[in-house]
């Protein structure tokens, strides 16, 4: 949006001046500015309809253990030719294979799978969404959409491994049932 106001500036300043000096020079300068702004808006983006979901490997694990993340996302609206979608990686996840996001050309009815592997600290997080962002070929104009895919990721602490502990009664009595208890009877 910065680049065509830029533009929408330069195109309407060589007009002014041109007008002002009367300086044809600056008028047919301004044409290929015009012809640029025109490309924008004639292959600008259009409301984007897009479908998307996602499916974690599991919701709960280890500290170094990754877990994949795939995201499908399907396109329901009219074609899309520079779409860059991205993932929102909470803060104290690390990504660990793939990437998060990718730059695609979807048609209608198109379906596009982004995959990557994330691990990261013990605790608790939410996977917030996922952020499109349609451009035109010439980076003129974009419009961007945040798609809601709750999610949560458990990341657990290291569990201890004990040696074996032979738990035993103090005593037991001489009518002991199957297995030896602290108390005489019939057993436990």
């Amino acid at each position: 949006m910065r680049r065509a106001r830029l533009l929408s500036i330069i195109i309407f300043g060589l007009v002014i001046f041109g007008f002002g000096t009367l300086h044809g020079e600056l008028l047919i300068l301004a044409i290929p500015f015009v012809l640029y702004l025109g490309m924008g808006l004639y292959h600008r983006p259009e409301t984007m309809k897009l479908k998307a979901s996602r499916v974690l490997s599991a919701e709960r694990v280890r500290r170094d253990a990754p877990a994949t993340v795939t995201v499908h996302v399907t396109n329901e609206g009219p074609a899309i030719e520079n779409l860059l979608l991205e993932d929102v990686v909470p803060t104290g996840l690390e990504v660990v294979d793939g990437s998060p996001g990718a730059m695609v050309s979807l048609n209608t009815g198109e379906k596009v799978e982004i995959e990557y592997a994330v691990s990261g600290r013990r605790g608790y997080y939410r996977l917030p969404g996922l952020r499109a962002t349609a451009t035109d070929h010439l980076a003129l104009f974009q419009k961007q959409a945040d798609l809601s895919l709750p999610g949560r990721f458990f990341v657990l602490r290291e569990g201890l491994r004990l040696r074996l502990v032979a738990i035993r009664p103090r005593r037991t009595r001489a009518c002991a049932g199957l297995s030896p208890a602290r108390t005489g009877g019939a057993g436990v």
